[in-house]
């Protein structure tokens, strides 16, 4: 089970458009600073080498909640693809660690369906860690990610669609 978030600071979204390839409109850039509650981290003890995951669902500054993003339910955006880059922003140690090491392995951007009824997709960022020292945690990491999504042009003669905007999930 991936570590909780208790936040994502300084949450962004850009919304340009743009024409690509695959019937893609636009690109959507999300950056933020995932924030690790410090209660649930896996604090590593006895310099054990410990694997986990974190999962960062991309939304705009709109959406305070980190279990909420961006709906990708076809209607009105359909997410594409994409690709995302990780890096540590925060991390802890006692200072006694015969080992010490932080790692990132990684960023793999992925769709996932969170319900069928009402359809809510959301995009998220699936970060593999891993953690070795002596009370030692990753606490907080940075994140950008680029999204190809694509939105229907509306049938002529109707008036233009407001801004994308995000949707909260349930």
């Amino acid at each position: 089970m991936p570590l909780p978030l208790s936040g994502i600071a300084d949450r962004q979204r850009i919304d340009l458009v743009v024409p690509g390839p695959d019937n893609s409109n636009r690109l959507l850039i999300y950056t933020g600073i995932a924030v690790l509650n410090p209660n649930d981290v896996m604090w590593v003890i006895n310099d054990a080498d410990v694997f986990n995951t974190v999962e960062i669902i991309l939304g705009g500054s709109a959406i305070a909640s980190p279990t909420h993003g961006d709906n990708f339910n076809d209607s009105p955006i359909k997410f594409l693809g994409g690709s995302a880059t990780v890096s540590l922003a925060g991390v802890s140690d006692q200072g006694n660690s015969d080992k010490l090491q932080w790692s990132l392995r990684g960023a793999q951007l992925d769709l996932e369906i969170v319900s069928n009824s009402p359809v809510i997709k959301f995009a998220k960022i699936v970060v593999p860690i891993e953690v070795q020292g002596q009370f030692t945690a990753i606490l907080r990491i940075s994140y950008v990610a680029f999204v190809t999504a694509s939105i229907a042009p509306l049938p002529r003669g109707s008036a233009a669609p407001p801004p994308t905007k995000g949707l909260q999930g349930p």
